[in-house]
């Protein structure tokens, strides 16, 4: 679901990265199609790049993203709503956007 190793959470085949490309020797996708890891990658979802985080607390988890354009993160949940295997086990009780301007280091 995420794209890595459940036993050493290395990368799905290996390396360093997730690759999204890599495939079995029958020619399926190392990665599945349904997977969050490739729902939410900004090259499958076709918006800008987040960097994200989530937390784990005793209630719960708190999931936190950044990005330029508040699209990104819209784009990348209606691409999760459409089939990413994660939200079968997640549910979304709130959320909130803020923006944050740009400092001014002129002065």
């Amino acid at each position: 679901m995420f794209g890595r190793r459940k036993h050493d959470a290395m990368p799905l085949p290996g390396g360093e990265e997730v690759d999204l490309s890599a495939k079995t020797p029958d020619g399926e996708y190392v990665i599945p199609a349904d997977a969050h890891a490739r729902r939410a990658h900004p090259l499958t979802v076709g918006a800008g790049l987040m960097l994200c985080r989530s937390y784990n607390y005793a209630e719960g988890l708190i999931f936190i993203s950044f990005q330029r354009e508040l699209r990104t993160f819209v784009n990348t949940m209606y691409r999760m709503a459409d089939g990413d295997a994660l939200l079968r086990y997640a549910m979304t009780i709130s959320s909130a956007a803020f923006r944050i301007p740009p400092l001014n280091w002129s002065h």
